[in-house]
């Protein structure tokens, strides 16, 4: 028996039809670009010790980070007992409109009353559980660091909706200025967490820098990207008028630090050279930005490449902070 794959000549004129017209597919605004992931944790702390991020939420907590066995989201980047640094850490909340954000504050128990504090916002999908030691870890040798879980995210409350995003950012934005205390304060964002810092940025009384790592200029960019190379020419995803506003170049139109924007190489969920446009972008706009891609790093291991530290050393040098 002969099967013939050679398709008919109506579908033949179908997908010529399809390919000279282009289909467009609209997301409906309740699309969640911000997918939350419930957890479920026993908090085993006494009250006022501070809780950690990751496997801590399940531990006693010591004042001090030492090898338990913490992974990152690669497992082959297992952390070391020289990673570690001693902190204090306090669990506090931030009241918005929707409901309450859970922070964690993060200080060094050597901590260089000079050195800066870091707003980090995270990823799609991620909470202070399931990532908060990765990223806390890439910016302890610089200074403080500040995390939140976002709304409908972790242990936060509230709705994973534009609304609640929106009014959590202005926010988030406030309560860092105010925990810096006049130390300097830099917004760091990751992926979906650049948009979201960018904002903070731009609403902040008080920015000294900016870090986008592995976000595109906008949600639309990052969206098509994600359709197979060779359906774009019949495919457009077109994003919510909702999110419009989350577009970095605009939110950022009067920013007036230097930025610096990070890419991974292999990155396939924001590939590099969407974070490269986006860097592009702001610097058409006159902004002083910096492009960095990590070689033979994905989305979520930008921070083990061997050209990660000095590439934001050399950004801190050049903002005047004080270098561990």
């Amino acid at each position: 028996m002969e099967i013939s794959c050679r398709p008919s000549r109506r579908l033949l004129l179908l997908l010529s039809m399809m390919a000279l017209s282009a289909c467009t597919v609209d997301l409906e605004e309740d699309f969640l670009f911000w997918v939350p992931k419930d957890v479920d944790f026993v908090e085993t702390e006494e009250a006022g010790t501070g809780l950690f991020m990751g496997r801590a939420l399940l531990e006693p907590m010591e004042r001090d980070l030492t090898a338990r066995g913490y992974w990152t989201t690669k497992v082959e980047f297992r952390l070391r007992p020289e990673d570690f640094i001693p902190v204090e850490i306090s669990r506090d909340t931030v009241p918005y409109d929707g409901g309450e954000l859970a922070v964690l504050r993060v200080d060094r128990q050597e901590s260089d009353p000079e050195a800066p504090v870091f707003l980090h916002c995270a990823g799609i999908g991620q909470s202070l559980y399931n990532n908060g030691v990765q990223h806390a870890l890439k910016l302890l040798p610089y200074g403080d660091v500040i995390q939140f879980d976002m709304p409908g995210h972790g242990i936060s409350t509230g709705k994973a909706t534009i609304d609640d995003l929106d009014e959590a950012v202005t926010q988030m934005a406030a309560y860092a200025v105010e925990e810096a205390e006049g130390r300097p304060l830099i917004f760091y964002g990751h992926s979906l967490g650049g948009y979201i810092c960018a904002g903070m940025a731009a609403r902040a009384a008080r920015a000294d820098g900016l870090v986008i790592e592995a976000s595109g200029k906008d949600a639309e960019s990052v969206a098509n990207a994600w359709v197979p190379r060779m359906m774009r020419p019949l495919f457009r995803i077109r994003t919510p008028d909702a999110v419009d506003p989350y577009n970095i170049p605009q939110l950022l139109e009067n920013f007036d630090r230097p930025i610096l924007t990070i890419g991974g190489e292999e990155d396939v969920i924001v590939p590099a050279r969407l974070v490269r446009d986006m860097a592009d972008a702001l610097g058409h706009q006159g902004h002083d930005v910096v492009y960095a891609e990590m070689t033979g790093r994905d989305h979520s291991t930008i921070a083990f490449a061997d050209a990660y530290r000095p590439t934001v050393t050399a950004y801190f040098n050049r903002l005047g902070m004080p270098q561990p």
